[in-house]
């Protein structure tokens, strides 16, 4: 363009350039080199731009898949199983309208076991089994105690002698041991006299000795006259005995 045939022509060209024009020569070609490389900033921030929003478009993706999976897991209701559940609980009428089975023995018409609902009482049991015979000591028995399952109520004759609650549930074998039997002193053998506190075999043989020669015992305390048998033993075994 300018007419130069040789390299060394372009050199001898600038030289011969006046200062002005080699300042304006180099302005020009800052600002170009400056101009490319402002291009090139602008195309490699638009390239990472678009970078960062392909990045941030395939996370919403990825979490709204993931979303659409759990929605798609997530456990329904099964109505059979539900159903199932429900009626394996039984209603709450139903636990408290439970069977109670009692056994009533004693001094009434129709002894044995019956059954009953719960909040029926000892009255409803007396009437259950036909009611009071005319020997029943009625005073001993309390009618209005609510019933139990697997309770035992006796009701004994007038004049009988009990040792044991009239009404109760089924023993158990600790309380069965538990339960003290009283020892008729005009009617026991030696071998249950020495069941008792303080009484050996000696004081057994004294025991059925004095009740042969005095008709019997009248009353325990009376049992302090025989031989060998004084106040300590007497409080030791008093709530073992009786006459009768």
């Amino acid at each position: 363009m300018f007419g130069f045939s040789e390299k060394s022509d372009v050199i001898e060209w600038i030289k011969n350039l006046s200062l002005q024009t080699k300042v304006i020569c180099f302005s020009m070609v800052v600002i170009c080199l400056l101009g490319i490389t402002l291009l090139i900033q602008q195309n490699e921030d638009n390239a990472t731009s678009a970078e960062q929003t392909d990045s941030v478009e395939a996370l919403l993706s990825e979490s709204s898949e993931a979303s659409s999976t759990l929605s798609s897991e997530k456990p329904t209701s099964d109505p059979e199983t539900t159903v199932s559940e429900t009626e394996s609980q039984p209603p709450h009428s139903a636990l408290e309208n439970k069977a109670l089975v009692v056994d009533i023995k004693g001094a009434v018409d129709q002894p044995g076991v019956y059954e009953f609902q719960s909040g029926d009482r000892v009255a409803d049991a007396v009437k259950a089994a036909g009611g009071l015979t005319k020997d029943a000591e009625n005073q001993q028995v309390n009618q209005a105690k609510l019933l139990e399952d697997q309770m035992m109520i006796y009701v004994p004759e007038k004049g009988e002698k009990t040792f044991q609650p009239a009404i109760q549930p089924e023993q158990t074998a600790e309380s069965a041991s538990n339960t003290v039997t009283l020892v008729n002193i005009n009617e026991a053998a030696a071998s249950e006299l020495i069941t008792l506190n303080g009484i050996g075999e000696v004081r057994a043989q004294s025991i059925i000795q004095y009740r042969e020669e005095n008709g019997g015992f009248k009353t325990i305390e009376e049992i302090k006259n025989v031989s060998g048998i004084g106040e300590k033993i007497f409080e030791n075994l008093k709530n073992e005995i009786m006459v009768e």
